[in-house]
């Protein structure tokens, strides 16, 4: 009888072959209950970075909304109510036709512009690209701003989209004001029937971009920018100006 016909040699290896099976399936048992729960442990990592992430937009929308009340009240107490207050005085102990008119049309472009501010008059039935125009006026008196429309369906945006698109432009312009020291701004809308985008660009002295994240005013950006469920990126160089790139789908919803 050869060796390998052997009862006790055939044994021998049935046991070091179930041996090795049994090791192999629990070895696969603990590759694939591993890999599991790393990516159940991602998976929660991501939720919890989300979560923390929603929390700091709840957070900057929070102090965003304070910051305007405080703006608000500002312009009330410093503008409005002052000029009703010298109007007043004027009224009981010298009174003067002229500067009484003066202070009464301050006082009513004060109120208008605190108005306008809150929500732009007629605007379900003003164009976002008008309605940018008006918001960028005041920075044509120092800059040369150029617009380039690509409108391929009429204007059905919800004033809720208008709203958010005019205060995210706001923002960018208030930053291209105060720090990229620009000459030139231009300014590309485009709305389609899929999407809605916008890019900003200047020919500024550039900004540290990551910087700039850390402020309020890029979490007002990008807190608007994930309301509307849109994506947004942002690069500067320095001495090369800055360009912001907006996209949103079915802006008309």
């Amino acid at each position: 009888m050869e060796e390998w016909q052997d009862p006790n040699t055939i044994a021998f290896w049935l046991l070091i072959i179930i041996t090795f099976i049994i090791f192999l399936i629990f070895f696969i048992i603990f590759m694939v209950r591993s890999y599991f729960k790393r990516l159940i442990q991602h998976k929660m990592k991501v939720a919890q970075t989300e979560l923390s992430h929603q929390n700091k937009l709840l957070e900057t929308s929070i102090n965003i909304q304070e910051r305007e009340r405080q703006r608000i009240a500002a312009d009330l107490h410093d503008d409005l109510i002052g000029n009703l207050s010298a109007i007043s005085i004027i009224n009981q102990v010298d009174y003067n036709k002229n500067t009484m008119n003066q202070l009464i049309q301050d006082s009513i472009h004060t109120a208008r512009r605190i108005s306008h501010d809150l929500s732009p008059p007629m605007l379900e039935h003003t164009t976002l690209e008008d309605l940018i125009k008006e918001k960028t006026k005041a920075l044509q008196k120092t800059k040369k701003i150029n617009y380039y429309n690509d409108i391929r369906q009429s204007d059905e945006l919800t004033n809720n989209t208008k709203i958010q698109v005019l205060r995210i432009i706001q923002e960018l312009m208030n930053n291209i004001h105060k720090h990229a020291n620009a000459t030139q701004i231009n300014i590309h809308l485009r709305i389609t029937k899929q999407l809605l985008s916008f890019c900003i660009n200047e020919n500024g002295q550039g900004y540290d971009v990551d910087q700039q994240f850390t402020g309020l005013g890029m979490k007002n950006i990008e807190m608007r920018t994930h309301f509307l469920k849109g994506k947004f990126r942002i690069k500067s160089s320095k001495n090369k100006g800055s360009s912001a790139v907006f996209v949103f789908n079915s802006p008309n919803l």
